[in-house]
């Protein structure tokens, strides 16, 4: 289940921005973790295991990264040696 948003992302980006993205989506979405109620919010992943992960080279999934957390689709905060990525939700406004 993706969220609606994401028709967007697809529609307007790059293919690598998109790919991140969803690759970031899946492995975060329905995903049991720690985070509020019991749910995945960040996943670690290096360009290589991206580009690994999504069929695609090694620049593209550096240049989808980038690109996604420039333009505001993902947040990225340092884990150890390497990065982790979570999805930059709209916030609900009632």
């Amino acid at each position: 289940m993706l969220p609606r948003e994401y028709d967007v992302v697809q529609a307007l980006e790059t293919k690598a921005v998109a790919t991140v993205v969803l690759a970031v989506l899946r492995r975060t979405l329905g995903v049991p973790g720690d985070g509020p109620h019991g749910r995945k919010e960040w996943v670690q992943l290096s360009t290589h295991g991206m580009a690994d992960a999504v069929l695609m080279s090694h620049s593209q999934a550096r240049h989808g990264l980038r690109e996604a957390v420039q333009k505001g689709y993902l947040w990225r905060r340092r884990a150890g040696r390497s990065w982790e990525y979570s999805v930059k939700w709209r916030a609900i406004q009632n």
